[in-house]
């Protein structure tokens, strides 16, 4: 009798098996655009969810840090449920009602952000872990369930797919590879196209509508109806460790030579992600042409060696990208793009191929195909989790980006041997004389990639957790300077000079000293605190501290500690009035009491500006916190004479503030954009001007400002027509804020006049 029931038993299970089989092949396409549509989403709600949080809790790299380490635990959860569901339920109308439900859950989000989010702020407000700790429950509350379920789709897909264990490595690849093409697309359409034309909230609501469709779709055509080892998941977890690790410490190889730029950022994103797209998909035909576990270790060993070759290269690639491409466009778009090619190409490649092998070499049986799947991915994205954290949080501080990425190599190279010690012990040997030769290098190589100065002499560099830093000596006329470079060096972030009667500085920092005479019969003893956002180095809070004297309370706002580090130790950055906050401004604001005479803002780096920084409702803050007479002061940057982004602040700001007034600063192509608390006249800036200069009785060096900046004839209002001229929305909103279309279109522009 037992023996007629197992018997029944498996011919029931034969036969279920059979049906969803039969249900996979009509249902194929459509199975495959729910892989590419949940991988779409997956990547635009994480592009998406870091847009919601920014305005409430920053842009800081904790705070980054928080969306993507919990996307991943999420889709880490999903992989593995996915896989085991789908071998006890291979249903294709159970992963349609998943993929629907997450659709619905998502499109709950834009009625659900606001609440959750202010909750999440008002509840954490602790200036040191208030935001991480708000930011984390609010991810938690709106993304936990939702990204889980787009995790389980692709080994739920790999399942259903699956014929044979003989094609499972083809299987798997083809549809880790579509899945990843849809990450692509969930990249850069929501922040290139979506954002910018509808706004964060209907962008949200378009990627959830195309998973219900997909859903539906699937359920109208639906009929009615071996355990890997120790060893490969090893390898499995150090592949997806070093090839996030390596996303992250390209884009610090990077951004010293062509910035950090959307365009930049989005060159190494899409590249990476199109290179584990090739890999997953000819590392899935590779295993099951040749299943060999040598094979994969080999792999590996490859991918590791490659990698330790990028310290020694990168700075000659580089230095050739910068200088042969410099021509094609303003941000270096396409020299970074032809660097990334030929330093990470082939060895990402090689890493994308390990999952696919490793599911291939792991598979018994097809029907546990789904918890295989599930085990290799989750375990491949709890290895990408490390190295995503590691390497930013502790490794590069330490140690330098390039013995960072000598570390992760070596890792690899270790990994394989011990594999091929275990199946090839000749190989092994080789193998292990190899690893002794990347451990060599990382006590020769230099302490970091060292970029030469772009002007003046280089006393010091950092590598900081959001920076490269530069600290340059330099001369103008017979006066010494110190400067402060970042990333690229494409601009000065601070000046100083140690001659305590050098007030006027030059370019956009006198600005903000003059800006509150825009009020009706200003005076200097009217003056009394002021807070900087994106202090950099404490330019304009020691200017501010020499003209207006010690008694001037200034919070500098800065988000990167170790800038904060070296404007103590090189640029005399320790006034007593000048209390130091490492933080996002706006996450300052939201929890500061304090109100200012003056609020300036100059957080933006060349040439994206981070978005919550130049909405309506950043500003309304910003009014909130001035004193009756009080000016918002913001520094604005156009090129070749192209004033949108400059126009678009000010348009912005002219939505919170009375009255709104542009500084066009001498010999600069920045623009000083100021907002005022009351109502305001140019009359009354010149009238102020032109008493301070010929009163004896004020500050000699409020006079010298004034005089420098020569500001007569250069102010104007916003020009109302600049919205329907230049082809953009105004005022920019926290939902809506298509700042980065508009720096495109200017990028864009100068690319055109360069090629002419």
């Amino acid at each position: 009798m037992a023996a007629l029931q197992e018997q029944s038993g498996k011919v029931t299970t034969a036969a279920a098996m059979q049906d969803s089989r039969a249900e996979a092949a009509v249902s194929q396409p459509l199975l495959l655009l729910v892989v590419f549509t949940s991988g779409m989403s997956g990547l635009a709600m994480e592009m998406l969810s870091s847009r919601l949080l920014q305005p409430y809790f920053g842009s800081s790299q904790l705070i980054w840090a928080v969306v993507i380490g919990l996307v991943l635990i999420y889709l880490t959860i999903g992989y593995y449920l996915g896989g085991r569901v789908a071998d006890r339920w291979p249903r294709l109308t159970l992963l349609y009602q998943l993929v629907a439900a997450a659709g619905f859950l998502f499109a709950l989000i834009p009625w659900i952000a606001q609440p959750i989010l202010s909750f999440s702020l008002s509840a954490f407000t602790d200036s040191s872990v208030g935001g991480f700790v708000g930011s984390l429950v609010a991810v938690v509350a709106l993304f936990a369930v939702p990204m889980t379920i787009m995790g389980m789709v692709s080994p739920f897909a790999i399942r259903l797919s699956l014929g044979s264990v003989g094609n499972g490595g083809r299987v798997a690849g083809s549809i880790y590879a579509l899945s990843t093409v849809g990450s692509i697309v969930g990249t850069f359409v929501p922040v290139l196209f979506l954002m910018p034309a509808y706004g964060t909230n209907i962008t949200v609501l378009i990627f959830a509508a195309a998973l219900v469709v997909v859903a539906l779709l699937g359920l109208a055509t639906v009929r009615n109806q071996h355990s890997p080892t120790a060893m490969l998941l090893l390898v499995v977890f150090s592949g997806g460790m070093a090839d996030l690790a390596m996303e992250m410490l390209s884009s610090r190889l990077i951004t010293p030579y062509f910035g950090s730029s959307q365009l930049i950022w989005a060159a190494l994103i899409g590249l990476v992600l199109a290179y584990l797209t090739i890999g997953y998909y000819f590392g899935g035909r590779l295993a099951d042409r040749y299943p060999r576990p040598t094979l994969l270790y080999q792999i590996v060993l490859a991918g590791g060696l490659l990698f330790a070759i990028v310290p020694l290269i990168a700075q000659p690639v580089l230095d050739w990208s910068l200088g042969a491409f410099a021509g094609f466009s303003s941000n270096g778009f396409v020299g970074a793009v032809v660097a990334i090619i030929i330093l990470f190409a082939l060895p990402i490649m090689l890493l994308g191929m390990v999952s696919p092998f490793a599911i291939r070499l792991s598979l018994g049986d097809v029907s546990d195909g789904g918890a295989v799947a599930g085990s290799i991915y989750s375990l491949s994205t709890v290895g990408s989790f490390v190295g995503i954290f590691l390497p930013v949080l502790l490794l590069i501080p330490a140690y330098g980006t390039s013995r960072t990425m000598l570390m992760f190599a070596a890792v690899l190279v270790v990994v394989a041997a011990i594999g091929l010690l275990r199946l090839a012990p000749a190989r092994a040997m080789v193998t292990a004389a190899l690893l002794v030769a990347v451990i060599s290098l990382f006590f020769i190589a230099p302490p970091s990639v060292i970029k030469p100065a772009p002007y003046g002499t280089l006393v010091a560099e950092r590598e900081s957790e959001y920076n490269y830093i530069q600290v340059l000596d330099n001369k103008e006329g017979q006066r010494d300077w110190k400067y402060l470079a970042l990333n690229e060096g494409h601009a000065i972030h601070s000046k100083y000079s140690s001659d305590p009667r050098q007030i006027e500085v030059g370019g956009p920092w006198d600005y903000f000293a003059i800006a509150p005479y825009f009020n009706a019969n200003y005076q200097p003893s009217d003056f009394k605190s002021m807070a900087m956002i994106g202090s950099a180095a404490g330019t304009v809070s020691k200017q501010i501290t020499r003209i207006y004297g010690p008694q001037t309370h200034i919070d500098n706002v800065e988000i990167d500690p170790a800038i904060v580090q070296v404007g103590q130790e090189y640029f005399a950055m320790n006034e007593p009035n000048v209390v130091n906050n490492e933080q996002d401004g706006r996450f300052f604001l939201r929890n500061s009491q304090q109100k200012y005479d003056l609020i300036g803002v100059d957080a933006y780096r060349q040439p994206y500006i981070p978005f919550q920084l130049t909405t309506r409702e950043f500003f309304q803050e910003v009014r909130d916190h001035l004193s009756a007479h009080g000016v918002a002061v913001l520094n604005a940057g156009s090129y070749n004479g192209d004033v949108r982004l400059v126009e678009a602040t000010a348009n912005t700001m002219a939505a919170v503030f009375p009255n709104v007034w542009i500084i066009n600063v001498k010999d600069s192509s920045n623009s000083m954009v100021i907002g005022t608390n009351q109502p305001t006249s140019i009359d009354n800036f010149i009238a102020n001007a032109k008493r301070i200069s010929a009163d004896s009785k004020y500050n000699n060096s409020l006079k010298v400002v004034f005089d420098a900046s020569q500001t007569d004839g250069k102010i104007r209002p916003p020009d109302q027509s600049a919205p329907a001229r230049y082809g953009f929305v105004a005022p920019f909103t926290d939902d809506r804020a298509p700042v980065e279309q508009v720096i495109d279109q200017i990028i864009l522009g100068a690319v055109k006049e360069v090629s002419k």
